[in-house]
């Protein structure tokens, strides 16, 4: 596992708790326009990169993707994900690195088999 994707995860989750301090202060100041600037970012910006990193993390340790997401919304961010895979793992290519990460996120649900 690389210790800078490492890095980047904690980063943005420091990013994502000191603009939800901001848009407190700027909530008690009434500034609406930086409320919802910052708002805006810490969701549609920095949110989809920590999930990025979060599952580039997990796809580079190995750990099966139903077990970091068992449900999910939104499709996972392929398009990022294997940017990062290039940039901090083995790829070579992003198209590599992405055909892996989307068969990666295909795994079949592994349900246990109650013992009898």
């Amino acid at each position: 596992m690389s210790i800078e994707l490492k890095i980047k995860a904690i980063s943005l989750a420091d990013e994502a708790r000191t603009i939800r301090i901001e848009e407190k202060r700027a909530k008690a100041k009434r500034q609406t326009s930086t409320l919802n600037s910052l708002h805006s970012h810490r969701i549609n910006v920095v949110r989809p990169a920590a999930r990025a990193t979060h599952l580039a993390r997990a796809f580079l340790a190995g750990i099966p993707y139903r077990a970091v997401e068992r449900t999910t919304r939104t499709n996972p961010p392929a398009y990022a994900a294997s940017q990062m895979l290039v940039k901090y793992g083995e790829f070579e290519s992003r198209n590599e690195a992405q055909k892996a990460f989307e068969l990666w996120t295909d795994e079949p649900i592994e349900k246990e088999v109650p013992k009898t």
